[in-house]
């Protein structure tokens, strides 16, 4: 899918693209997942939890080099690589954004979820410190640091074994109410205007998910998975596709309405498929 936060990504210092390029080599997960190597597909559970670590792992990765440089040593001249990387961090998360909120619900609340108008830790902390009008990078050094050691723990708490199937659809539907309730009040205006690309974002971990049970359970998933893909492309192309045009010209009510409560009826109705129960 397309890329919409590359707009704001300038090019990094070579040893950072180094790190960041092995680092996509290395776990970007394609969307159809081939058997093991014992012939054996994945459970949706097993392929939930390799996604999300692959992306938070990636996620670690870009915020230490937040860290790298917003320290003081080279704040001064590293402000633009720390915001480029702070957009590829953000990017990772959101995309599984859904599994850190369902599971892993006191690290999300005190690290990743806190928002403006005062932040005092995870990404919109970093946020305020990068991109305002006088951004101090090295004040945001140590909250990369925190962050950075979050993230990279992630892995080792979502787990096939300790997440659900249901947890995972409340998860999503969580998700989606946060970008009516969070992504839309547009307050980080003042600052990155990365609303819109986290909610494309947001849309791609969607997305990957519901493949995962689709590939599992097609038979079953038929027709619940045909109204979700043309809810799911409607919403995607309504959506404006730039920050410029979001924050000025965008139809929060005509959204909400037309496209974004749909998909998330769509999703419920997947899950009911599956009988599982998110209430």
């Amino acid at each position: 899918m397309k890329n919409y936060y590359s707009v704001f990504i300038s090019k990094p210092l070579l040893f950072i693209a180094v790190i960041t390029a092995f680092a996509v080599l290395a776990g970007c997960l394609p969307k159809t997942n081939p058997p093991t190597g014992g012939g054996t597909a994945k459970t949706p559970l097993e392929n939930v939890a390799a996604f999300d670590s692959s992306e938070t792992i990636n996620s670690s990765y870009a915020m230490q080099a937040v860290d790298l440089y917003t320290d003081p040593a080279n704040a001064a001249t590293g402000t633009d690589s720390a915001r480029t990387n702070w957009l590829r961090s953000r990017h990772r998360f959101e995309r599984v954004r859904f599994a850190v909120e369902q599971f892993d619900w006191t690290n999300f609340q005190a690290q990743f979820a806190q928002w403006f108008p005062n932040p005092q830790f995870g990404y919109h902390a970093i946020e305020i410190f990068l991109f305002s009008s006088t951004p101090n990078a090295a004040n945001a050094e140590q909250k990369a640091l925190t962050l950075y050691g979050q993230l990279s723990e992630l892995p080792t708490v979502i787990q096939p074994s300790t997440i659900t199937d249901a947890g995972i659809f409340k998860g999503l539907e969580h998700m989606l109410a946060d970008i009516d309730t969070i992504k839309f009040s547009k307050a980080d205006s003042l600052y990155s205007r990365n609303s819109v690309n986290d909610i494309f974002s947001n849309y791609e971990g969607l997305d990957t998910v519901i493949n995962y049970y689709y590939q599992a359970n097609s038979t079953t998933l038929q027709a619940s998975d045909s109204v979700f893909n043309l809810r799911y492309q409607a919403a995607w192309n309504a959506m404006l596709q730039d920050s410029a045009s979001f924050y000025t010209n965008f139809n929060k009510q005509a959204y909400e309405t037309g496209y974004l409560y749909p998909l998330d009826t769509a999703v419920a109705h997947v899950a009911a498929a599956l009988e599982l129960s998110i209430q």
